[in-house]
């Protein structure tokens, strides 16, 4: 199961595609930043459609920016050495230039913030002339405004020291020379967002703030302070500046929350000579604001190899604490680290980074941050690694090759191991196409990716343009535990747009894993005993997930019956039942020139499935039972079981919603099958079942034409022809 989004972009830029918190995905394409969401328009290529809803162009930001340099165009440049100045045009930008053009505005790497305005998200991203944005949105509904520009905010905040150094030359050379190392100063190429650190509760409420690191094309690592809710640029303020390493750019970023500390985490920094540094930073509330923060730093790996980093990512392991993943061509490197013995009362080498005007803070040497052991594995073929991100225990990477696979870490603390579990499918038809980027979505229910043809381009002196690809797919990962923490009660309210995740999660969650009796009992037990069954949401969860138990069960050919299996088979068929006869009971109710006989003996049928049971009678319903058989004049639709919308009535025993909700029934059990194609709802974002005949379909268990619950063909109930 996937789905596509095509742009074009230009040959030189990192794109880069991020997931959101709360469920956004945001892809830099080229001129525009796409906010993609999910369609539910099937087609015969993929079951997800993905459009872009919001489109963030470059043309709305800043034309002219003022800096220190304002005559660098006409009275240096044009005066200096070709060489000189072609040098200074290629480490400015990462676009191709001729020496005769200006530099273009360009998406570049792009980062969701873990909270934001009202507690959403907000979307910080760079160009290739490095802007420094953060856009977002004041409501759920309202238009993607830029909240600030941080470029220009970072210029100011340097604009004395740029001025002062820039009088003490006096050749057209060397003024030249010190412009390029100011640029390169502010030339922002990679961003990151630490968690949220918690302040004191106060009369206006509490000083909550996180952090956003920029690292730029000098080596520096620029840190904001950003209040929450953020407002504007009048809620950033730079703390602080990590000037240890010089001598190349900063290439990536990745940030971990200690699990003992809310208010501490850690910082992993990669360089393009193949540096690795770790910087811990840790919030004292109870501190005065302007000395509340402190750092250090430690070299993970010092070794200048050359290799650039081109991802890093931390995991937490239980037997091996905090591990950094670390990538560098086709290698995989692995840290296990120990900060524990970092803390600003013992530690008095770490710095204090404190909220100042203008001028850089500096870092001590002195570093408590342990590596405790390390490892290298080459993984894939010769082609690089390209990304890695973590989410939870979930560390996925992509390559340069098209692959893209979840990685186990396994080992102990002084020999860190990590290898291949297993890779994603994702269904492209294009050969020769490399992946880029890769996110998961926030319960790791489904991995996004950028692919663009694989081919070696010229990045310095090459235009053109090619096609990129964002293909999403499902993750399944046979993990019960993972299910109920996902499904806990006090998160229910927070699954709803989660939910087209959070169903093909549950269905799924059985294929890949060894099945026997024990493993079905266990797991029906469990599933019918939790608190959340007899909710709506619950039932849905219920529905997918024991008719992957009952088709298992049908496709292993258990030797001994599963009494947890028989009593949820038969619980699930009654609510399917009790659902089905309210339903067309309420298109009898409001439409009655629309019943034909298959109708009229499809109620019957229930009917007589409800008669002589109190017990189902009591399930459908005293007004249902009683009036049943006659059809009412006045008109009282019913609504859709998965999303509250009203019913309509489609011609035959299929019950449609106005969001393409679509419900066909077994012949035989006259019950929901769930083999069918899934159709994702646009107005809620739940899966829903279309009756379409499959074909070819690996992913759905047992055979796709029949019904999972009786082990009987499925019939179109609009033609009346078997699947």
């Amino acid at each position: 199961m996937a789905a596509t989004q095509v742009c074009s972009v230009e040959a030189s830029v990192r794109q880069s595609l991020s997931w959101s918190h709360d469920d956004r995905i945001a892809i830099s394409a080229d001129k525009e930043i796409m906010i993609l969401s999910l369609d539910a328009s099937p087609s015969i290529k993929c079951e997800f459609r993905v459009s872009a809803k919001v489109k963030l162009s470059t043309a709305e930001l800043t034309d002219k920016r003022e800096t220190p340099w304002t005559t660098l165009e006409d009275d240096v440049l044009p005066f200096a050495k070709r060489e000189k100045r072609s040098a200074f045009l290629k480490k400015w930008t990462y676009s191709a230039l001729a020496f005769e053009e200006q530099v273009t505005q360009t998406w570049n790497r792009l980062s969701w913030s873990p909270a934001g305005v009202n507690d959403r998200s907000v979307l910080a991203a760079l160009t290739t002339d490095h802007h420094i944005s953060i856009f977002g949105q004041s409501s759920s509904n309202s238009k993607w405004t830029q909240l600030a520009d941080l470029g220009d905010h970072l210029l100011k905040h340097h604009f004395q020291d740029f001025q002062s150094e820039e009088k003490q030359q006096k050749t057209k050379e060397e003024y030249l020379a010190v412009v390029c190392n100011q640029m390169l100063s502010i030339a922002a190429v990679e961003l990151a967002w630490s968690s949220v650190f918690e302040g004191l509760q106060s009369e206006g409420g509490t000083a909550n703030f996180v952090l956003l690191f920029v690292g730029m094309r000098n080596g520096d690592v620029v840190s904001w302070k950003i209040s929450l809710p953020m407002e504007g640029v009048e809620s950033c303020t730079v703390v602080g500046r990590q000037s240890s390493h010089k001598e190349s750019s900063v290439l990536s970023l990745a940030w971990t929350t200690l699990p003992e500390n809310k208010n501490s985490g850690l910082l992993a920094v990669g360089y393009a000579d193949g540096q690795v540094e770790c910087q811990w930073y840790h919030h004292d509330p109870a501190a005065p604001a302007d000395q509340s923060l402190h750092r250090c730093t430690q070299v993970i790996q010092g070794q200048v190899d050359w290799m650039p980093v081109s991802a890093l990512t931390w995991t937490t392991h239980p037997q091996l604490g905090l591990t950094l993943l670390c990538t560098k061509e086709q290698i995989t490197w692995t840290y296990t680290i120990s900060p524990h013995s970092c803390s600003p009362a013992l530690d008095t080498d770490c710095t204090m980074m404190k909220e100042e005007p203008s001028g850089e803070d500096r870092i001590s040497d002195g570093g408590r941050i342990e590596v405790t052991g390390s490892s290298q594995t080459r993984l894939g073929n010769w082609l690089p690694a390209s990304g890695l991100q973590t989410v939870g225990d979930t560390v996925v990477m992509a390559s340069e090759d098209g692959s893209v696979a979840l990685l186990l870490v396994t080992g102990s603390r002084q020999d860190p191991v990590v290898k291949i579990k297993r890779k994603l499918e994702f269904q492209l038809e294009e050969t020769g196409m490399g992946c880029i980027s890769v996110s998961l979505s926030p319960n790791t229910a489904m991995c996004t990716a950028l692919f663009r043809p694989n081919f070696a381009v010229n990045h310095l002196s090459v235009r053109f343009r090619i096609p990129i690809h964002a293909h999403i797919c499902l993750v399944h990962t046979p993990d019960w535990t993972t299910l109920e923490q996902m499904l806990a009660p006090d998160k229910v309210g927070e699954l709803t747009a989660s939910r087209i995740d959070i169903l093909e999660f549950a269905r799924r969650i059985l294929c890949n894993e060894a099945i026997s009796e024990e493993t079905i009992e266990s797991l029906t037990q469990r599933l019918l005993a939790s608190p959340y069954a007899d909710t709506v949401f619950g039932r849905m969860v219920t529905r997918h997930l024991l008719s992957t138990l009952c088709s298992m069960c049908i496709k292993h050919k258990l030797t001994a019956q599963v009494p947890a299996v028989e009593v949820s088979q038969h619980k699930m068929t009654d609510i399917l039942l009790c659902q089905q006869i309210r339903s067309i009971w309420n298109i009898i109710h409001s439409q009655v020139l629309s019943v034909d006989d298959k109708d009229l003996s499809v109620l019957n049928t229930m009917l007589n499935w409800v008669r002589g049971s109190n017990e189902r009678a009591e399930l459908v319903g005293s007004e249902v039972m009683n009036r049943l058989t006659s059809a009412i004049s006045e008109p009282k639709p019913d609504t859709c079981v998965l999303c509250d919308g009203e019913m309509s009535f489609s011609g035959s025993a299929v019950v449609t919603c106005p969001n393409s909700h679509s419900f066909g029934l077994c012949c035989h059990t006259l019950s929901v099958c769930n083999t069918v194609r899934y159709q994702c709802c646009t107005t809620c974002g739940v899966l829903a079942l279309l009756p379409k005949q499959l074909k070819g379909h690996k992913w759905l268990p047992g055979n796709p034409i029949m019904c999972t619950l009786c082990n009987s063909f499925m019939y179109n109930t609009t033609t009346g022809l078997r699947l």
